[in-house]
């Protein structure tokens, strides 16, 4: 079996809406589109903002990229300048800083270091006169006072705050409170990173910002949520409005979450079996629930299936705006909802590849095709505290398994924290280009099959037309068989039961009987 070059970069950056282009495009389309900048260039970590996206991409050290609206200085690159490519933040590579993820909100960004620092640019909170708080920006990376103390493992941006994950399970929040969002029990703003001390007795995972609210996955797989609950955000029903300390979701008590994501106004989880779950505002038809008879749909106070996507194995989960997306561990994009009049419901993206992680934000999303670029720190922590990642790949039966010889290995076993990520990729790639001829020989037999198809209805089309040529004449009818022994073609004898067969040899010859009971 030919498989692909070991340095083959099968890496591309697909764009969904309009950020990251130069060029307009009516506000009514969407096209998707490869960036020319990130063309064949692994991504490890994507992020959206409403007005602008962020990608880090391997190298000596692992930078940071940013492109979109600039005003407030959410990019990085010192200016307010907009930018339609992505560039990288010159500030951090000059300083030597690795960067191992990245988070956007609507006005910031920030990252987390290979050391553990967060460093964030954008808007931001500064010490105002007589020891009074002010909002400001700052267009360069600086880094966050408050969490010296600490090793940050990731982030996550809201409108106007900020959270941190530690590798020791803690969550730490900031900015704007004003509904509660950032979970320490008011509606206070704070300054500086506190932690949030309701969810001292578990192990955070990941947390996630909408527009005034906070969600919060546990090692153990509970969902947790805070701050204003418009249109059944929280997911914690419809008697709750306001919620200043992270609750459990009643709803999802019992189930395990793999993954979460926000949207201004409504949720989406991932569950075991990789189930996909939403809930809060349902306008657009961002639920998942829109169908072909026009209904409108309701608003969902508490977690529901998205029955739409139910067989299908979902391993990452994004909502923009107005939209949901999700990965399947076959590599396919699905979304729904969006910005137009029209509620959309659940579709599969063309998008020439196989995903291999997704992010969405505002009215747009990104997709990176290739394969995913596994971070060995975060899998040896996931199995330490117990929790449950989402699966990765489809099943693959026992003959393709077979087929790909020792490349199975990399199927059925994950690599050890400690595998070299360059030999990793390498094996990858070939296992890339296996399941890629696979796939062409499927689709090669797919393309044999409707041609005989084809051949086939046009064979009965003829006829059709031969029999109405001739005046309509019909083949004659079978003779009928009536109750008792008699002698059939052999056609006939052939299609009668067993029980109804018989026959007999008379001097050398063997005669076939059909006996019948048929009135």
């Amino acid at each position: 079996m030919a498989l692909v070059p070991a340095d083959a970069a099968p890496f591309r950056t697909i764009a969904v809406g309009r950020l990251g282009h130069e060029q307009s495009v009516p506000s009514a389309e969407e096209p998707l589109a490869a960036l020319g900048a990130l063309e064949g260039r692994p991504v490890s970590k994507v992020a959206c903002g409403p007005y602008h996206a962020a990608v880090v991409v391997p190298g000596n050290p692992a930078a940071v990229l940013t492109w979109g609206r600039g005003a407030l200085g959410p990019l990085g690159h010192g200016d307010e300048a907009d930018v339609a490519e992505p560039r990288p933040v010159d500030a951090l590579l000059r300083g030597g800083v690795a960067v191992r993820s990245v988070a956007c909100g609507p006005y910031q960004t920030a990252v987390v270091s290979a050391a553990g620092e967060v460093f964030a640019w954008g808007w931001c909170f500064e010490d105002g006169p007589a020891g009074g708080i002010q909002e400001g920006y700052t267009a360069t990376p600086v880094p966050v006072r408050g969490l010296a103390d600490v090793r940050v493992r990731a982030v996550a941006c809201g409108t106007y705050c900020a959270a941190a994950l530690t590798v020791d399970g803690g969550l730490y929040t900031w900015g704007k409170g004003t509904r509660g969002q950032l979970g320490h029990g008011n509606a206070r703003d704070v300054v500086r990173p506190a932690r949030v001390a309701a969810l001292r007795h578990v192990f955070v995972w990941d947390a996630a910002f909408g527009k005034a609210f906070l969600l919060t996955l546990t090692s153990d797989g509970s969902v947790y949520a805070n701050g204003g609950s418009d249109a059944g955000a929280l997911g914690l029903g419809a008697a709750v409005r306001e919620e200043h300390t992270p609750r459990q979701l009643r709803a999802l008590r019992g189930r395990v979450a793999q993954a979460i994501a926000c949207g201004d106004a409504h949720c989406a989880a991932l569950l075991e079996r990789g189930e996909v779950w939403c809930w809060g505002s349902a306008q657009h038809g961002r639920l998942g629930d829109a169908d072909a008879t026009g209904r409108p749909p309701q608003d969902a106070a508490e977690p529901q299936r998205v029955e739409a996507m139910a067989g299908r194995s979902c391993v990452a989960v994004a909502c923009g705006a107005y939209s949901t997306a999700v990965l399947l561990d076959t590599g396919h994009l699905w979304r729904w909802g969006g910005r137009g009049l029209a509620m959309n419901p659940p579709s599969r993206l063309r998008l020439g590849g196989s995903a291999c992680a997704v992010a969405a934000a505002g009215g747009h999303a990104l997709a990176v095709l290739g394969e995913a670029l596994p971070d060995a720190a975060e899998l040896a922590l996931a199995r330490q505290v117990g929790f449950v990642l989402p699966a990765s790949r489809a099943a693959l039966s026992d003959g393709v398994l077979s087929e790909l010889g020792p490349l199975s290995r990399l199927v059925e076993q994950p690599p050890p924290p400690d595998a070299d990520p360059a030999a990793v990729l390498q094996q990858l790639n070939a296992l890339r280009g296996a399941l890629a001829q696979a796939e062409a020989r499927k689709e090669a037999v797919t393309n044999e099959l409707a041609d005989l198809q084809g051949e086939l209805q046009r064979a009965m089309l003829e006829q059709e037309i031969l029999r109405e040529t001739r005046g309509g004449d019909e083949p004659p009818p079978e003779p009928p068989i009536t109750k008792g022994v008699a002698v059939v073609d052999p056609m006939t004898y052939d299609a009668m039961l067993p029980e109804e067969q018989a026959e007999l040899q008379i001097f050398g010859f063997k005669m076939s009987f059909a006996t019948t009971t048929k009135k």
